[in-house]
């Protein structure tokens, strides 16, 4: 930690250029891939008698084991960020040479990047829909 209470960027050798975007961004992507509408479901699902524990998506299973169990908000949130990644990924491709050495040097990403990341991300989302 640096004084000013924020990590300090250590440039990874030997990772792609996009895997350093995804790393940089990473925390705001899993954000934007829980909406807030998704809530609503997880109360449901919890309040539906559903066998989860503890709503984490684990299901109880006769002999007291525990297995995953796919609900309405781990479909939601998986579908989102698997969009947000591939965006991510189309868009880092796009990256400047300036701004793949700030990147490297300092994990910074140009001004809006992550606001492009989740325009793309409800595009392919939508061509997913339209091919499935």
């Amino acid at each position: 930690m640096s004084g000013s209470g924020w990590p300090v960027w250590v440039p990874l050798e030997g990772v792609s250029d996009s895997r350093l975007v995804f790393l940089v961004c990473q925390q705001r992507l899993s954000q934007l891939s829980r909406p807030w509408w998704a809530r609503l479901f997880r109360v449901l699902e919890a309040g539906a008698g559903s066998s989860t524990v503890a709503d984490r998506g684990m299901a109880k299973v006769p002999g007291g084991g525990l297995v995953f169990k796919r609900t309405v908000t781990s479909d939601i949130t998986g579908d989102r960020m698997a969009s947000l990644v591939v965006a991510c990924d189309q868009l880092a491709d796009r990256l400047t040479g300036p701004e793949r050495v700030l990147l490297r040097g300092e994990g910074l990403l140009p001004q809006g990047f992550v606001d492009e990341v989740a325009l793309r991300a409800k595009d392919i989302r939508s061509q997913w829909r339209a091919a499935g």
